[in-house]
């Protein structure tokens, strides 16, 4: 077992051994041990083990930039894929465009913006109709996958629809809307299980239709709880249930604030084969922000029409 001995009445002998340790090569510190000094040493640091350790750089950084942040735990090499392996794309599997009442993005503005902060799919999922869907998937090009989906309400709470083909009418029972999903091929997607400020399927009917339901989404940036998030989480793992993960996003600025790290896929069955490998990354915003944009656009669109 490698070692080295350390002279622990220098105060300058430790950082050399652990860049030993790890065979970075590293000059001795520099002189002084004011704030600015030790937290710069240390972050450089941190940035050299993980290199040497993962081959990963750190995504952490000094500045304000957004970090990346794994919500499901996960071994340290399964870690590494989120940095950049080729061939994988971020998703985000919850978003709302102006087909949606409470909603005024326009279908456009979505895959700009999607374009813009790394999506590379998105599943348009407005209330009770697959307009929005259709729509982006009829405008999208090849370097952005959009999924037809719907959020149907139906008498039990809300559940969405992946990969639809036809619309699927509110106000039928849970049972009802999970048989017109599977007869056009679709996946279950269970949104904001937990979320006890929403319209949500109970959890009875939830583990009776285990059979049924494909993905459970763990995480929802529009969550005004995070034990609603951890809930869903918790369920997942108890049933074995896939996670997914998704922005609720009612205006543009919410894209991407919940996503996942992803193999790029081509359907249904690639698409799970793909989310099983996934990992959720958030990029925070100030919840009460994006809903005070929601609000502020919402009144507008009724104030001054084609605004």
């Amino acid at each position: 077992m490698r070692g080295v001995t350390v002279d622990v009445t220098r105060d300058d002998a430790l950082a050399p051994a652990v860049a030993s340790l790890i065979g970075v090569a590293r000059p001795p510190a520099a002189t002084g041990h004011g704030a600015a000094t030790v937290v710069r040493d240390i972050v450089e640091l941190y940035r050299d083990v993980l290199a040497a350790t993962t081959g990963v750089t750190a995504v952490c950084d000094m500045g304000g930039s957004p970090r990346q942040r794994r919500v499901r735990p996960t071994a340290l090499p399964r870690w590494s894929r989120v940095v950049a392996p080729d061939g994988w794309i971020h998703a985000d599997l919850h978003i709302h465009s102006h087909h949606s009442k409470d909603c005024t993005s326009p279908v456009g503005s979505i895959l700009a913006t999607a374009r813009e902060v790394g999506l590379g799919a998105i599943a348009i999922a407005d209330h009770d109709t697959i307009a929005g869907g259709l729509e982006g998937s009829s405008l999208t090009r090849e370097d952005l996958i959009v999924i037809v989906a719907e959020e149907v309400m139906t008498q039990h709470g809300e559940v969405i629809g992946l990969f639809l083909e036809e619309e699927i009418p509110a106000g039928k029972t849970f049972d009802e809307t999970l048989s017109l999903i599977k007869e056009q091929g679709g996946l279950v997607y269970v949104p904001h299980p937990f979320d006890r400020l929403r319209t949500t399927p109970s959890y009875r009917s939830m583990v009776d239709n285990l059979h049924r339901i494909d993905v459970i989404e763990t995480y929802n940036a529009r969550n005004a709880l995070s034990y609603f998030n951890l809930n869903a989480e918790r369920f997942a793992t108890k049933y074995n249930v896939v996670a997914g993960a998704g922005s609720d996003a009612h205006v543009l600025a919410g894209l991407g604030t919940a996503m996942l790290r992803m193999p790029r896929f081509d359907g249904p069955e690639s698409f799970m084969e793909a989310l099983r490998e996934a990992d959720i990354v958030t990029r925070r915003r100030s919840l009460l922000y994006l809903q005070s944009l929601k609000l502020l656009q919402n009144t507008l669109d009724h104030v001054l029409p084609g605004s």
